[in-house]
């Protein structure tokens, strides 16, 4: 509940700052740089270019770096993780924050597929998520702690 609170509370504060209009950024003076986020060889989308970085960057962070092995160990067990010398909060957050950093990439490249910003343009991504959770088989009451 606390993310869909945040997320209409994110996107009103988008609204209130776009002035309920969309932009285009067709009208950017296009360099180097933009050209090659848009098609690189005018064949390849690089969004698949840059979607496929990230896959690789995140492997190795979640397999062959420590801060991998100590989300392993909180998602097994967080008391243990504990009792292991790792710092359970503060990994948590760094989650967190990855996780938020990868959701604002993946709408920068949305954006720069579509050419214009919409003040409204996740929200129809909305229902899909919410149906992959309850069909996922997470529990809408909340989680647990084990005893």
């Amino acid at each position: 509940m606390a993310t869909l609170a945040a997320q209409f509370f994110w996107s009103g504060v988008s609204v209130l700052l776009a002035g309920g209009k969309s932009w285009s950024i067709e009208g950017i003076k296009p360099t180097s740089f933009t050209r090659f986020c848009w098609r690189i060889f005018g064949i390849v989308p690089a969004q698949a270019l840059w979607a496929l970085g990230l896959a690789i960057f995140l492997w190795y962070i979640l397999n062959r770096h420590k801060f991998g092995e100590e989300i392993m160990f909180i998602g097994d067990n967080a008391d243990v993780a504990r009792v292991m010398g790792i710092n359970v909060d503060a990994a948590r957050i760094k989650l967190f924050v990855m996780n938020g950093v990868i959701a604002a990439f993946g709408a920068l490249l949305l954006t720069i597929e579509m050419n214009t910003y919409f003040d409204t343009q996740g929200e129809g991504f909305l229902l899909p998520t919410m149906a992959a959770v309850f069909i996922g088989g997470t529990s809408i009451a909340g989680g647990y702690v084990p005893s």
